[in-house]
């Protein structure tokens, strides 16, 4: 999840804030550490957002995976601003495998594939075999 994590940052400009020990052994307190640094997206699993009690107004994306989203999380987190996605991947293959964007009140699922991550001026073809990109030409 890390190397995923981090290219999608790359990916559009952002930032990655690499943990310093004091940061992941934070706990609950971790949320303080990232309002304070201006996070705007969390990969997180829902055990440790769940024992969060602050809250981290600078947010817009919440990617929790890794383990089982108990349906009353996003009902505790919605607010507006804030997408909350749940995701699985099998620990085999290192990677989200399925996503889905979850709401209070709705039945929690694992979700479908993501879909194929192209940059902007690509585009992408499938074949039975395998799919492709190739650069656009504008």
């Amino acid at each position: 999840m890390s190397v995923e994590t981090m290219w999608s940052a790359f990916f559009v400009g952002a930032v990655v804030l690499v943990a310093t020990e004091a940061l992941a052994t934070s706990g609950p307190d971790v949320a303080i550490a990232l309002a304070e640094a201006n996070t705007t997206i969390w990969h997180v699993v829902p055990s440790l957002i769940a024992l969060v009690e602050h809250p981290v107004p600078t947010l817009r994306l919440l990617n929790m995976g890794g383990e089982a989203c108990p349906a009353d999380l996003p009902r505790r987190l919605a607010r507006p601003g804030l997408r909350l996605l749940n995701t699985y991947g099998p620990t085999e293959t290192s990677v989200t495998a399925t996503w889905t964007e979850v709401f209070p009140g709705q039945r929690i699922t694992i979700g479908k594939p993501p879909p194929p991550a192209t940059p902007p001026g690509w585009s992408t073809s499938t074949s039975s075999r395998s799919p492709t990109a190739r650069k656009v030409n504008s």
